[in-house]
């Protein structure tokens, strides 16, 4: 059930990290142009433009191997909450900036693409945690002698 739940959870993420790359670089010129509109990203909208769907398109194919889950899970964690922190920001400023999240799902607010966020946040966040404790288990279970097991 637990191996079940994780991939589940790193195809949710699959998912949603290659689709999010994939628009952001077959339409590179506009999300850079929104990058430059953003406080804060616009004098590194340049490199962000093409960082961040690059390490959106690793984080996806570190999902796709159990072997390599948690580096994935981490790093889905790390993008989800940046993401998320960056629109609180946003929300709690004083800038005026439209949403560019309409590419990825149709949100027209970051309202809706906050809550969005936290939902997948909290998904990373569960595949992150279940992939730990699958680790650790793992460990328990190298050192246990053999007779213990039984």
């Amino acid at each position: 059930m637990r191996k079940t739940t994780i991939n589940i959870i790193a195809l949710l993420l699959i998912v949603l990290f290659t689709h999010a790359a994939l628009i952001k670089l077959l339409d590179y010129s506009t999300f850079r142009h929104q990058l430059m509109e953003y406080p804060l990203l616009s004098p590194f909208a340049g490199f962000i433009a093409w960082a961040l769907p690059a390490v959106e398109l690793i984080t996806a194919v570190l999902l796709i191997r159990a072997r390599t889950y948690f580096a994935g899970f981490t790093l889905s964690l790390i993008l989800m909450t940046g993401l998320s922190s960056y629109i609180i920001f946003l929300l709690n400023s004083h800038y005026d900036v439209p949403c560019a999240c309409q590419g990825l799902l149709g949100f027209t607010s970051w309202p809706a693409q906050l809550k969005f966020n936290m939902i997948f946040t909290l998904v990373a966040l569960a595949g992150f945690l279940l992939q730990l404790l699958v680790r650790e288990e793992a460990k328990v279970m190298r050192f246990t002698p053999a007779q213990e097991r039984i």
